[in-house]
């Protein structure tokens, strides 16, 4: 019995130091700039642009009659999946985190819609698990760990990015906004 207990915690040991080790390498090698995303990664964001052509093409197919909406829409959706897939190539934990709880809320949301058997609601949910499993295998964990900064270097760095750029963005935001109901109140009249 001691000796299964001895090997156990020997067993566990091992594993401990070849974590260090790897995360530790997986530091060293980012800040030389030679850590790569993995291919989990990289099929996160094939996925990622992969879903926004499609629902272009169905929005242009079902909706051809608010064209105007759907090309602005579009326009926005894309500089969103853009952002979002460079902050995952960047190995930026926090929009990982992001769209783990995003995809937990949608699914709350659309549960009703799960449970009546909805394609698309099905559709969905197994692309959201799978983009799940990928970003959170052992591979892409070792690559976010490596590539994040400490929570308070990141708190540090919202407040100096809400200083620098908090009203510009604001502003942005509301121009967007301000735009988009323009375009929809003048296609509606």
């Amino acid at each position: 019995m001691a000796i299964v207990k001895k090997k156990t915690a020997h067993a566990k040991t091992s594993q401990k130091i070849t974590n260090a080790l790897i995360d530790g390498m997986a530091k060293h090698l980012k800040q030389k700039g030679v850590l790569k995303a993995p291919k989990e990664i990289d099929i996160v964001v094939y996925i990622y642009w992969f879903l926004f052509a499609i629902s272009i093409v169905f929005l242009l197919k079902e909706n051809k009659e608010q064209l105007p909406i759907i090309i602005f829409s579009s326009l926005i959706v894309f500089a969103v999946t853009y952002w979002v897939t460079k902050k995952i190539k960047q190995g930026k934990n926090w929009m990982r985190t992001l769209l783990l709880v995003t995809t937990v809320l949608n699914t709350i949301i659309e549960i009703k819609q799960i449970a009546s058997l909805d394609a698309n609601s099905i559709f969905t949910l197994v692309v959201s698990l799978i983009l799940l499993f990928l970003l959170y295998s052992k591979p892409s964990n070792v690559f976010f760990k490596a590539s994040s900064p400490s929570t308070s270097q990141l708190i540090g760095n919202v407040f100096k990015f809400y200083r620098k750029y908090g009203v510009k963005i604001t502003l942005i935001i509301f121009a967007f906004f301000s735009i988009w109901l323009t375009i929809a109140f003048l296609y509606k009249n």
